[in-house]
């Protein structure tokens, strides 16, 4: 394949691929704790395979909002929820919890909430999700009795952490999870996403039109290649 056209397609695909970032964060506009992704050209490692495209999760604090549910959270600081999973602890930050089967703080997915005692047991076979309070440290009482603290992990650098479906995040094996002091539960509250779809949007539009224009220069060259190799034909 010629070598312009060839790199167009490779520019091709890279656009494509952040097409579909962009349409995945307008996708969770309304996924409460997303965190949105950002996808640029790396320039500085284009080589023969092409321009590299770079993908980075934006953790900025989404808005809060107030519901009237005693198991909502929310986390004002860098902080995270810690899950138990299968593939053992995960990090979010969507607080919208309720209460398994098996009396166990869960997340919509039914992964456990994890306290510094472990699963967090709620007896709410004594009580109802009316007595249940949270305080801004993470601690839980029902009624009056305490039940456990929620564990809440700060990650110093963030890009470390990669998405594993079902809004979590993992940190390397080798990284502690650490303590996050400056870190406030709110409870009653929801973080949202972090998306902005007026920004989306318009980077969709961009994406278009960048896509369109190369595909415009790719009809030129072919066009050109082709009646090149007309020419040198005729005149043999």
């Amino acid at each position: 394949m010629n070598t312009s056209l060839d790199m167009l397609q490779k520019i091709m695909t890279a656009q494509i691929h952040k097409n579909d970032i962009v349409a995945n964060n307008l996708a969770n506009v309304s996924t409460n704790g997303f965190k949105r992704e950002v996808a640029f050209f790396d320039i500085l490692s284009q080589n023969s395979e092409g321009p590299g495209v770079n993908v980075r999760t934006n953790f900025e604090q989404g808005p809060l909002k107030q519901t009237s549910n005693p198991l909502d959270l929310a986390i004002r600081g860098r902080g995270f929820f810690v899950v138990e999973t299968d593939k053992g602890d995960a990090l979010t930050r969507d607080g919208h919890f309720t209460v398994s089967n098996d009396g166990y703080l869960v997340t919509s997915s039914n992964h456990p909430l994890a306290g510094l005692g472990g699963r967090i047991d709620v007896p709410l076979d004594e009580f109802s999700e009316g007595d249940i309070s949270i305080n801004e440290s993470g601690e839980i009482f029902v009624g009056e009795r305490f039940i456990d603290q929620i564990k809440i992990a700060q990650i110093e650098d963030s890009s470390i952490l990669s998405k594993i479906g079902e809004n979590l995040f993992k940190a390397p094996r080798s990284y502690a999870l650490s303590e996050a002091p400056e870190s406030t539960v709110l409870q009653g509250q929801l973080e949202g996403s972090n998306v902005n779809p007026v920004v989306e949007m318009v980077h969709l539009i961009e994406l278009q039109r960048q896509f369109e224009s190369s595909q415009r220069a790719m009809s030129a060259i072919d066009n050109v290649l082709g009646k090149a190799a007309s020419d040198i034909s005729r005149y043999r």
